[in-house]
């Protein structure tokens, strides 16, 4: 520890990942290009032998990101491979954003990102998730389904979304019978649950205690 002094400043972490589409990036990078921006790994303290891990690895570590691995069964589609990284405290990725107030945030680019981010955590700890358990998957220019729940034999999807009444999409149709799925929960910021189909159900985050009692019965 007498050498954390000496490591650098590093540049803005959340600032890199910005597609040339234009729609920056903050959740969901690989952690190969995570661990290639920072500049931490050249600093003597990843020298020591207790400390030769990735950027990303370390913090994973102090519980500053999580890192959900890839869905990876053999479904004979392409499917994403890279862990998907999100910061665990929305309020850090907030401030070093730049974002100051619940206005700059809803106009922001990355309020998707943010609140993907942010459902993820509270429905981890809400429903009592082990980790071993969530995955997220994607197909090479095809569906997604934020996080998968592999528990025993039954699958779940979980999708959040920035918006107080969404609706099914074609990703989450497609998902649901690919993978399987006994249930996709889409976790939104509004106050009402409500049923989307017989198979999908929209969830307000403020009812994911409610959530937690029924939804492995569904």
């Amino acid at each position: 520890m007498s050498r954390v002094g000496s490591l650098p400043v590093t540049h803005n972490p959340l600032r890199w990942e910005a597609p040339p589409t234009g729609s920056p990036r903050l959740y969901g990078v690989d952690q190969s290009a995570f661990a290639q921006k920072l500049s931490a790994p050249r600093s003597p303290v990843f020298a020591e032998p207790a400390c030769r891990k990735t950027p990303a690895a370390l913090f994973e570590g102090t519980f500053l990101i999580r890192l959900l691995p890839p869905f990876e069964r053999n479904l004979n589609k392409r499917l994403r491979k890279a862990p998907k990284l999100y910061f665990r405290d929305a309020g850090l990725a907030h401030a070093l954003l730049g974002i100051r107030s619940q206005r700059e945030l809803r106009s922001h680019p990355m309020l998707g990102a943010s609140w993907e981010g942010f459902g993820l955590e509270q429905v981890i700890r809400v429903l009592r998730l082990r980790e071993s358990e969530c995955f997220h998957y994607g197909v090479h220019g095809g569906d997604e389904m934020d996080l998968v729940v592999e528990r025993g034999a039954k699958r779940y999807g979980f999708e959040f979304k920035a918006s107080d009444s969404p609706g099914a999409t074609l990703s989450m149709h497609n998902s649901l019978r690919d993978l399987g799925l006994r249930k996709v929960f889409v976790i939104h910021t509004g106050d009402r649950s409500y049923f989307l189909n017989d198979k999908m159900e929209a969830v307000g985050i403020r009812n994911l205690l409610q959530l937690a009692l029924t939804w492995e019965d569904s």
